[in-house]
């Protein structure tokens, strides 16, 4: 089990996807959930999982229509019994979860949860997540995932985007000499308050790309947002 804590996360789990495909005798399963998607479920992401790795197996797809029942649509425990089918029949298996955070708190108890409990039967499975360290999902990963921080890693790259979106910025918007030092002056904050977190200096670049002059720049900039929710 490993658990990745970190910003720009979603691009190291396609990397990690990628990798994971070119291994044979192994199959991959993964399901990106950004902040868009909150509303995304356990049951949901079960269902993806289970539909990846059946893909056109005509034996996995013979399990899973043994397995049919009404209740697949909206029992998590069936779902899960039926991945876990799924999984022996397929022999190593990779899942790669990035983004669980993004999900609610319940929803994403439930999916670890069950993937947990299903990685203790199925020693061919190995489960990967990427998501921030938030407190619950610490709790369920604290004994039982390798926990990787690597979002302190990654300032330089956080400062290397910011100045190219800066400088595509300057040049599509014709911004004049004395606002350009104004814009960088305000945005120096911005690569440590971003902890790490691609996202969050995204979302704040959207904003300065998107305002209608200097002075509502130097408004919004003035208090940057103390998180990613906030931003």
């Amino acid at each position: 089990m490993l658990g990745i804590h970190i910003a720009g996360k979603t691009v190291l789990s396609s990397a990690i996807v990628n990798h994971l495909g070119c291994i044979n005798g192994t199959k991959t399963a993964f399901a990106f959930l950004t902040y868009q998607e909150a509303r995304s479920s356990a049951l949901s992401a079960m269902h993806s999982l289970i539909s990846q790795l059946v893909g056109n197996d005509q034996d996995l797809m013979a399990v899973v229509c043994e397995s049919m029942s009404e209740s697949l649509k909206n029992n998590l425990t069936t779902t899960s019994d039926l991945l876990a089918s799924v999984i022996r029949c397929t022999g190593h298996v990779y899942l790669v979860l990035d983004g669980v955070d993004e999900m609610s708190r319940i929803e994403r108890g439930q999916l670890v949860t069950e993937l947990l409990q299903l990685a203790k039967t199925n020693a061919a499975m190995k489960i990967i997540f990427s998501a921030r360290p938030e407190a619950d999902l610490m709790r369920l990963l604290d004994d039982t995932a390798v926990i990787i921080n690597v979002h302190e890693q990654n300032k330089r790259n956080i400062r290397d985007y910011i100045d190219q979106r800066v400088k595509k910025m300057f040049h599509v918007r014709r911004v004049f000499p004395k606002a350009r030092a104004v814009i960088i002056q305000l945005l120096k904050p911005l690569v440590n308050r971003a902890k790490g977190m691609f996202l969050y200096a995204r979302l704040i670049m959207d904003m300065v790309d998107t305002a209608h002059d200097l002075s509502e720049i130097e408004s919004e900039l003035a208090v940057l947002p103390e998180n990613l929710d906030a931003a």
